[in-house]
């Protein structure tokens, strides 16, 4: 019984010392990263990243659109582009045309 109970103690004091180190590197890291979220450089790469995709958008759009035309059936190909933050939206804008992907031609 008293190996349990010092056994027991021992994996407590562990607990307790390994969180709080780890705590203490967690709260470390977060600091980091958030200096190097707030600097001025990253801010402006991340401006730029921006600007870069949304002048690519319109060649995007128009890549899927064109290979939509090969299979219709692909959900991609029909939905529209948010230029001003580059993401498809949820709307379908195409015309369901009753073939494609496990549908029957009717041939």
């Amino acid at each position: 019984m008293m190996r349990a109970l010092t056994f027991g103690a021992g994996l407590a004091v562990g607990y307790v010392f390994g969180t709080k180190a780890g705590r203490q590197r967690y709260e470390q890291l977060k600091h980091q990263v958030g200096k190097v979220w707030q600097n001025p450089r990253t801010q402006e790469k991340l401006a730029g990243a921006k600007e870069s995709i949304k002048d690519m958008v319109p060649e995007v759009k128009e890549r899927l659109h064109l290979s939509g035309h090969k299979d219709e059936g692909t959900s991609a190909a029909n939905q529209e582009l948010d230029p001003e933050s580059g993401t498809a939206n949820s709307s379908f804008s195409g015309q369901d045309t009753g073939t494609g992907p496990g549908k029957d031609s009717g041939s």
